[in-house]
């Protein structure tokens, strides 16, 4: 039926109750509404949409379909198909150019489409034929897409004028600055937008992702906070001034996810584990499934996966490496053939390693570059487990690729790789001058730990002893002193005649090496 304020009821099993065809021309219901929230809400139910769109097919053969009845065709395709929705704005645009609904609606989906010039022509016809008003909100987004940054200021200058109670033209202004990367203009404009409206979620969010590009981590820390603390609508109410409101549950989940990731980053970035441990938890734990479609449930499963892997890594930072192990485990799981398993795959292989669980380590980074041969940290982390594994030839063998692939990019990583194939030629074929020629490259690299300098000292007066090189071993020793006196009191014993040189395998020394390594990686 319809009421004296010509709204449409709906009974209870949300189907329209007709009356006749024609008493919806005699009141003219549709153009009452077709502006409200209310009809485009109802119109995005299926069962609706499918009675509405029956209706219309049977009143055809008494009546063209006139400009109104375009105009509702288009809104109940907006949700599931914009092409549709498309054809029947702009045959409403064509047939009734007099009219603005179809210049309005025909510019917004070409937006959504990314025919940014043919939407943004169609909008400014469309504001030569009304007054401006909350509309201008949707245009000013569509500059925004297409990079006319200067036109959408201008635009949102105009709503705040018409609106001055809204926050939105403010926290507009602010993302056309933060997409330019003017973040200290960007955070200006969110703070007028927070005095118009101190519990703005979006606005809080880009300010604390300003203050973050800015490293200003405290004050970031402070705004996401703030930010997740709101318990009004995430959406609001900027949504409202959009040509559809979205409103669905699973983005406002979304958005809070998002903004609980980012606080989690600054943590992580400040060395913080315990709190980014917090955030990256809760921001799983709120990221909602997404079932609408099957390729959307596939991004959204792998998303859920790296934020279990960032779970592995506070984890890991954290010393609590069962932990990390299972988590990275899980992501793997998930990612399974896919590239980006590689990177997660060679973190589960050096947490094996550090939990002296060999094979399985192996087996992980064997896996890992047989997914993404380019992936160079696993070919170093395979042959540091084969060299614990004692196959030396193995793992000179792919130290020895690593070192090839990377010689042009010298890093912490290729200096260790450069430590452990000494090591390793000194045992498979006691080539103790070419381990000493690679422990030099190590000993004179730029991008050497302490640790890695230490033992690379370490081994070059041990392999020198072995070639009874004993002045130049010594010389070795006061340089290494000079570094570190605690190990080079600890390697004088070598130099007396009744010792006998041994390996110094003295595994949680080389595992300090791994650890400052593994913290490179994440």
């Amino acid at each position: 039926g319809i009421d004296s304020k010509s709204f449409i009821i709906l009974d209870d099993k949300d189907q329209i109750t007709a009356i006749g065809s024609q008493i919806w021309y005699q009141y003219s219901f549709i153009s009452a509404v077709m502006h409200s929230y209310y009809i485009k809400q109802f119109l995005a139910k299926p069962r609706v949409t499918v009675s509405f769109q029956k209706w219309i097919e049977t009143s055809k053969n008494k009546w063209e379909a006139n400009y109104n009845d375009l105009l509702l065709l288009g809104f109940s395709r907006l949700k599931d198909d914009l092409n549709t929705a498309l054809s029947y704005f702009e045959k409403a645009r064509k047939n009734f150019p007099d009219k603005p609904g179809g210049y309005k609606w025909s510019a917004y989906i070409l937006g959504e489409l990314g025919d940014y010039d043919q939407s943004i022509a169609l909008y400014e016809k469309y504001f030569q034929m009304v007054p401006k008003t909350k509309d201008i909100y949707s245009f000013g987004v569509i500059l925004e897409k297409a990079l006319k940054m200067d036109k959408a200021r201008k635009v949102y200058k105009e709503l705040i004028e018409i609106m001055p109670q809204s926050p939105c033209g403010y926290q507009r202004i602010g993302m056309t600055y933060f997409k330019e990367k003017n973040y200290k203009k960007a955070a200006f404009w969110y703070r007028k937008a927070l005095k118009v409206k101190p519990d703005f979620f979006a606005a809080y969010t880009f300010l604390a992702r300003a203050y973050k590009e800015q490293k200003q981590y405290e004050k970031a820390i402070e705004s996401f906070e703030k930010a997740l603390s709101i318990n009004s609508d995430p959406f609001a109410p900027c949504y409202v001034l959009a040509t559809t409101q979205d409103v669905d549950e699973n983005r406002k989940k979304t958005l809070l996810a998002d903004a609980a990731l980012d606080l989690a980053k600054v943590y992580f970035q400040l060395n913080r584990f315990r709190e980014a441990l917090k955030y990256y938890s809760y921001a799983l734990k709120i990221l909602p499934t997404d079932k609408s479609s099957f390729f959307a449930f596939i991004r959204r499963e792998k998303q859920k996966a790296f934020i279990t892997e960032k779970i592995g890594d506070a984890f890991f930072r954290l010393n609590r490496l069962s932990e990390a192990l299972r988590r990275y485990r899980h992501a793997a799981l998930v990612l399974k053939y896919d590239k980006a398993s590689a990177p997660v795959l060679t973190k589960l292989c050096a947490t094996y390693l550090f939990l002296k669980r060999y094979k399985n380590s192996e087996k992980a980074c064997r896996k890992a570059v047989r997914i993404d041969k380019s992936h160079t940290n696993a070919f170093l982390l395979r042959g540091i487990a084969n060299y614990f594994l004692a196959r030396y030839n193995i793992a000179e063998k792919l130290l020895s690729k690593y070192i090839k692939l990377t010689s042009s990019s010298p890093s912490v990583a290729n200096t260790l790789g450069y430590f452990y194939l000494a090591l390793t030629q000194a045992k498979t074929k006691k080539s103790y001058e070419q381990a000493v020629a690679l422990l030099d490259k190590v000993i004179n690299a730029k991008d050497v730990t302490e640790e890695t300098l230490v033992n690379a000292y370490s081994y070059k007066i041990l392999y020198l002893l072995l070639l009874r090189k004993q002045k130049k071993a010594f010389a070795t020793l006061k340089e290494l002193h000079s570094i570190n006196p605690k190990r080079a009191e600890e390697l004088k014993g070598l130099f007396s005649p009744s010792t006998k040189p041994s390996l110094l395998d003295k595994e949680y020394k080389l595992y300090l090496d791994l650890k400052h390594y593994f913290f490179s990686l994440i």
